[in-house]
């Protein structure tokens, strides 16, 4: 029984920071060339589903201090990486920053404009400049974590996102240079599911709403949202309960045979 919803055709909206390069170097989020891609359209779909069956399977759980800073680090190469060769013009990396810092102040986007207190104002201005991409890289990488978590991945992102500005703006200056603080990211690693006995506990239905937050942000269409939704019903119906703590990965390639 085949369960994987219709080829995804994602939006080609990229994200404010910059050009595209957080699409090269290490294909952090997958990137859609042409009109001949469906294949890649497909396995890009297959993906998403196995992310959110492993979600079910292990829960929503915290990120230390040194996995939330690895995360941070994949987005930094993406950038520094994906855009050293031609980093186009220094204006572009300038600008870059000046937004960085102004989100980290509550001074980008409307929150400029809200009545309240600053630490309000960082918030949403923090949120509207990086909580997408925090989305969309936490789908990506098949985390699903709590919102503690995902607020102090928001935050690295912005000092790493600003160093790989910065580091592209010495490029487009003529200035090659390693980058001397690179080296600061940990290796990112997927972790090993958790054993039943410490899975918390959750229900198939609540991970799903969970993931559908995130994948919205990450730009999946309504249709292959309520497709995957589809499939979770029936998954929920396969197995006769709605305990996520209680999925295996035998129980999920029962229901793919």
């Amino acid at each position: 029984m085949c369960l994987h919803p219709a080829p995804e055709r994602r939006s080609r909206r990229h994200s404010r920071c910059g050009p595209s390069h957080a699409q090269q170097g290490g294909r952090l989020f997958p990137a859609h060339e042409g009109p001949g891609d469906s294949e890649e359209r497909t396995s890009i779909a297959t993906a998403h589903l196995e992310r959110l069956y492993e979600a079910i399977r292990n829960g929503r759980r915290p990120l230390t201090a040194k996995r939330i800073v690895a995360l941070a680090g994949l987005v930094y190469q993406g950038f520094a990486s994906g855009g050293e060769d031609d980093p186009g013009p220094v204006s572009t990396w300038v600008r870059v920053v000046r937004e960085n810092i102004a989100a980290t102040k509550g001074e980008y986007g409307r929150a400029s404009l809200m009545i309240g207190d600053a630490k309000d104002r960082r918030k949403v201005s923090m949120e509207k400049r990086f909580g997408a991409m925090a989305d969309a890289l936490l789908v990506f990488q098949g985390v699903v974590t709590d919102a503690a978590s995902r607020w102090a991945l928001i935050q690295e992102l912005e000092r790493s996102l600003t160093q790989a500005a910065r580091k592209l703006q010495r490029n487009a200056e003529g200035d090659w240079r390693p980058d001397p603080d690179a080296a600061q990211f940990p290796e990112w690693k997927r972790e090993e599911a958790t054993t039943p006995s410490h899975r918390p506990p959750s229900t198939i239905n609540t991970v799903f709403e969970g993931w559908k937050l995130e994948a919205v942000a990450a730009h999946l269409s309504p249709k292959t949202i309520k497709e995957y939704q589809s499939v979770v019903e029936r998954f929920g119906r396969f197995l006769g309960h709605q305990d996520a703590g209680r999925i295996s990965p035998a129980d999920v390639d029962a229901l793919e045979g």
